[in-house]
């Protein structure tokens, strides 16, 4: 039986977009948007990181209504470079065309993203570009699919080296009053579209990188690259997304499931095809996590214990020793 898809999607793409709503809008905004996510900054810290994509997206929905921006994907992505897109977006601007730029972009997606589709066409002078989110009718999707044809559009414009625009663009989910903004924003007209976004236009030559014609992009960056694609165990995905939620104190599945976008009768029964239980992960990312809070800080055992979302002392204590034959505080002798 396949294992039922987490949408996932690069911290560094998630970084990249705090990033740039902090300077748009400023660092005081930047923390109301994640106090009202109830998302903690430490999770972007590892830009290695896979995070759900469902996270993603609500983040990008809270940042539309906390900015009051209905057109928020496109004015934020368009301040955006596809380089800034961690290891995924330097091995795309690292070639040297824009040929070769679309296809490495189309190749790596998987690696930087889980779920979406990315296809290109350059036939001639015409370039066509389709862009399917992973989830295209969740709330959110539309900001990431305006987002990514902002990032798309400048990176045709830095191989083109001018201010190149599409002759036509065509997004999905949109009434009058957003294809009127858009086109006005991105000038270009904008047409209606059944999911995704579509860019449509025509590239006059060969356009090459003229900034930095040399490659950049070492096999070293290369194999750390492929190395993030996310595991084809279901168990191993979820163990992935759990810790960063472990450690900003999410343990109930509940809202686990309510995180990576899929239903908590899934994950048991997913889990259960793999000989694995919800309890026996959480378990053991809290060990995990109270290895490295006992060897890496000063923390009291109380700290601890509720850092890793035990009520007390004394049920930490109990639950480390089941869980190495030892106590908490050995450890640290």
């Amino acid at each position: 039986m396949p294992n039922p898809m987490i949408p996932m999607v690069s911290a560094s793409e998630f970084a990249a977009i705090a990033s740039a709503v902090d300077e748009m809008f400023g660092h005081a905004l930047t923390r109301r948007v994640f106090s009202e996510h109830g998302f903690s900054e430490r999770l972007l810290q590892d830009q290695s990181m896979q995070l759900p994509n469902a996270e993603y997206m609500r983040f990008l929905e809270t940042c539309a209504r906390v900015t009051r921006e209905p057109i928020f994907g496109a004015k934020i992505g368009s301040t955006v470079q596809f380089a800034d897109l961690g290891l995924y977006g330097q091995y795309v601007t690292s070639a040297p065309t824009l040929r070769t730029a679309l296809e490495r972009a189309v190749r790596a997606l998987r690696y930087h993203e889980s779920g979406s589709r990315l296809d290109v066409t350059l036939t001639d002078c015409r370039l066509r570009i389709v862009y399917v989110p992973p989830t295209p009718k969740a709330l959110g999707s539309w900001h990431q699919s305006d987002g990514i044809a902002a990032l798309l559009i400048n990176l045709v414009a830095m191989y083109s080296n001018d201010n190149w625009s599409p002759t036509l663009i065509k997004v999905a989910a949109a009434d009058a009053t957003r294809i009127a903004r858009l086109s006005a924003f991105f000038g270009a007209p904008v047409q209606l579209c059944a999911i995704g976004t579509e860019l449509i236009g025509e590239v006059l030559h060969e356009p090459t990188n003229e900034q930095d014609r040399l490659e950049t992009f070492t096999w070293r960056d290369l194999r750390r690259l492929v190395s993030s694609r996310p595991s084809e165990s279901f168990a191993e995905v979820l163990r992935h997304l759990c810790m960063p939620f472990v450690q900003n104190g999410i343990f109930d599945l509940d809202k686990v499931s309510e995180k990576v976008g899929v239903t908590p009768r899934t994950i048991q029964r997913r889990l259960k095809t793999e000989g694995e239980t919800f309890g026996n992960l959480l378990s053991g990312l809290r060990r995990e996590q109270a290895d490295k809070l006992l060897t890496g800080t000063t923390l009291t055992l109380s700290e601890i214990a509720e850092e890793v979302g035990y009520s007390s002392k004394q049920h930490f204590i109990r639950a480390y020793k089941g869980w190495t034959g030892k106590t908490p505080s050995a450890l640290r002798r």
